[in-house]
């Protein structure tokens, strides 16, 4: 009898301990998938309160469109919506921000401020200060200015990807010099 016990009592065990490991893995998983599901509900929750509806914002230079490029009319095959503004007179002009403005479509946009931008006679390019239209902050800014229309990635090919631009200025000294301004506006944007 002692030999029929001792194998049921290890069959036994086995069993009772693969369904407690099957329950307890069970139970973490669940633990596991609570714990995300409430941290991305306080991450939605603490961006929304904090920063609003953001929107992506480009900057543009006059009403006038030979000045202002939009990324998708040129030769480029690029998707994504913005300009790009050529200046050939050292001066400082007026840049308006735009929100939301799809295809280039200005009738869909929302101005959300503004900032000046200077061709200095030596081919430089500063900026002034973000002056944003009330409601509206800014969380994120790229700057492009360069002899290009749009900038050269580090792979060489053209790219109008915010993280890649840079300020070059007029290096050829040729009095013209392309400016991109994107930022991330946050606010109260209609739905």
């Amino acid at each position: 009898m002692k030999k029929i016990i001792l194998p049921l009592l290890i069959l036994g065990f086995l069993f009772t301990s693969c369904e407690g490991e099957d329950l307890n893995s069970q139970i973490e998983m669940d633990a596991i998938a609570a714990k995300a599901k409430i941290s991305k509900e306080k991450s939605e929750t603490e961006s929304n309160s904090e920063d609003g509806n953001c929107e992506t914002a480009f900057g543009r230079y006059c009403s006038c469109a030979s000045l202002n490029t939009c990324f998708i009319d040129m030769d480029y095959g690029f998707n994504r919506w913005g300009w790009s503004v050529r200046l050939d007179k050292h001066r400082t002009e007026r840049f308006g921000l735009y929100a939301g403005v799809g295809q280039c479509d200005m009738s869909k946009g929302t101005p959300v401020g503004g900032i000046d931008v200077t061709f200095n006679e030596d081919g430089t390019v500063t900026l002034g200060d973000f002056e944003p239209k009330s409601g509206y902050s800014l969380k994120e800014f790229h700057f492009y200015a360069g002899d290009t229309e749009v900038p050269i990635g580090k792979n060489g090919r053209t790219t109008v990807a915010p993280g890649q631009y840079y300020n070059e200025g007029d290096y050829n000294n040729d009095g013209v010099v392309y400016v991109i301004i994107h930022a991330v506006i946050c606010g109260d944007f209609e739905e």
